[in-house]
């Protein structure tokens, strides 16, 4: 913070200002492959941007504090590479002396009751998991569960051999082996621990092919 700002009307102070954050982005344009293609931004690029995400929340956490609403509009993300996250609306976050009063339904954990820094990693691990894939774990279609909510406690998610996902959605094997491995147990098995570090891979990012049964 800068500068606290006061009421005209009681002189209580009702906020502050920050520097201004130019010459950035909003998260979710990464969450696009035709973004990632046209500003060449490779895996690598993506993996640091992540690191970077889980260092502040780190520190935020040892500070007592906890982010709740981490969703992607809460993100910039710096145009100079897009390895560098801005935090944005702080002002929700909960304080021991200032609780939290609202997250988006998409990053909630739907399977823990409360907020809590494991919580914060929920919500931090649905957003990294789409940028590295362009999907929500909880979206794609199934049979049965229709809603993110459902499937979210019911830990079905888009590793589930029963739910179908779109042709945009890029291939898995671009996630770290260890991230994919703490995936897998955060939205399949409903385990909720903090995230591994982060393990760089030389692997080339695509979509997911597809290929009919009438292809000859």
């Amino acid at each position: 913070p800068l500068d606290v700002v006061y009421s005209a009307q009681t002189s209580e102070p009702i906020g502050y200002t920050m520097d201004y954050a130019d010459n950035t982005v909003g998260m979710p344009l990464l969450f696009t492959t035709s973004f990632l293609t046209r500003n060449n931004i490779q895996l690598l690029d993506t993996q640091a941007l992540v690191r970077d995400m889980a260092d502040t929340i780190s520190f935020i956490h040892g500070k007592q504090i906890l982010l709740v609403d981490g969703n992607e509009f809460n993100y910039l993300v710096d145009k100079n590479g897009f390895k560098k996250s801005y935090f944005i609306d702080v002002d929700s976050y909960q304080t021991p002396r200032h609780k939290a009063t609202v997250i988006m339904p998409s990053v909630r954990d739907y399977a823990t009751n409360g907020f809590s820094t494991l919580t914060d990693w929920y919500s931090f691990a649905v957003i990294t998991f789409q940028l590295f894939t362009g999907i929500h774990p909880y979206k794609g279609k199934h049979p049965q569960l229709k809603t993110m909510e459902e499937r979210c406690k019911h830990h079905v998610s888009v590793f589930n051999k029963n739910v179908g996902t779109p042709p945009s959605v890029r291939d898995f094997g671009g996630i770290p082996p260890n991230y994919l491995n703490w995936y897998q147990d955060m939205f399949e098995k409903g385990l909720r621990t903090p995230p591994p570090d982060m393990i760089s891979t030389l692997q080339i990012r695509q979509k997911k092919k597809y290929v009919s049964a009438a292809f000859n």
